[in-house]
């Protein structure tokens, strides 16, 4: 489950190509990626994101589900919902039995990552497996 919201271009992009291609295909049941841009704001508050780039991230997302409409939903908050809630709707509609939670600008570099996340979970099901982050510099 993929929440996102105001995301810089072409990083969603780059998080569900890394996942797909460096997730066997027969651990990954389904990626959920939940926008909470929103550009309307019904209480009168301010945008912070400007109608170009929504539509921006709308043609993203449309290009994104097409890398594998079977397994890549995209959920769409009708009013910004925040990352909480909308990680809360994302596993909401998820079918798999086990729920990942990533952020929308991350790369996997390894093929074994879900692997690593996976094992504890399968050794103790009431374990939480939480992924290390490297930093990224500015080059």
């Amino acid at each position: 489950i993929i929440t996102t919201q105001n995301e810089v271009h072409g990083l969603i992009s780059l998080t569900a190509t890394s996942i797909l291609a460096r997730t066997p295909p027969e651990l990954l049941h389904e990626i959920i990626i939940v926008n909470d841009n929103g550009l309307h704001d019904d209480d009168g508050g301010a945008s912070i994101q400007t109608k170009e780039d929504y539509i921006n991230t709308q043609k993203e997302l449309k290009r994104v589900q097409q890398l594998s409409p079977s397994k890549i939903k995209i959920i769409t908050n009708p009013k910004p919902q925040g990352c909480a809630r909308s990680r809360i709707i994302g596993a909401q509609k998820a079918s798999a039995d086990i729920l990942m939670f990533v952020d929308s600008h991350i790369e996997m570099e390894s093929s074994t990552w879900l692997q690593h996340l996976l094992l504890p979970i399968l050794e103790n099901p009431r374990t939480m497996s939480i992924q290390t982050i490297d930093v990224m510099n500015d080059l």
